[in-house]
């Protein structure tokens, strides 16, 4: 599995986004492979909401930014369960952000960012993911917004 360091994942970020409130925990982190993401990650993902009982958006209670840290903190988990034991973090964050597109009241929303491998090796994509949307059998892969992009609020690997 290819690994980047902080200090990449920082530089690549601030080039795509623009905030001030970024947060890194870990010194490197191994790139989930796009496969993995559209694939195995959502159905494992709907199965862990249905054995914990979350598969409805709750307001203010489980809505955007919980399942938002639900899909990282399992993604974490299944992670560090990988064989061989990876010894770094997983370059699968939350993302906060504020859409023109979405009603007045509800503007700033929170879904997963993901950075992958792309097929060149310095070639590397960031992914946007609506966890919600694997409830839904929706394509959990979203497209943001240049302008929504640049609404950053914020965003944790």
């Amino acid at each position: 599995m290819k690994t980047i360091s902080d200090k990449f994942l920082e530089s690549f970020m601030s080039a795509r986004v623009f905030t001030d409130k970024a947060f890194l925990a870990d010194s490197r982190y191994a790139l989930p492979t796009l496969h993995w993401l559209c694939n195995v990650f959502p159905r494992e993902l709907l199965k862990i909401h249905k054995v914990l009982g979350q598969t409805k958006w709750k307001p203010e209670q489980f809505d955007c930014d919980d399942f938002a840290r639900t899909a990282a903190a399992f993604a974490a988990v299944l992670h560090s369960n990988t064989k061989p034991f990876p010894k770094c973090g997983l370059a699968f964050g939350e993302f906060w952000y504020r859409s023109p597109a979405r009603p007045e009241n509800d503007r700033d929303h929170a879904i997963n960012c993901i950075v992958t491998a792309g097929a060149l090796p310095a070639d590397y994509n960031l992914i946007f993911f609506e966890p919600q949307n694997v409830l839904t059998n929706q394509n959990p892969i979203v497209q943001l917004t240049e302008e929504e992009m640049n609404l950053c609020l914020g965003y944790r690997f």
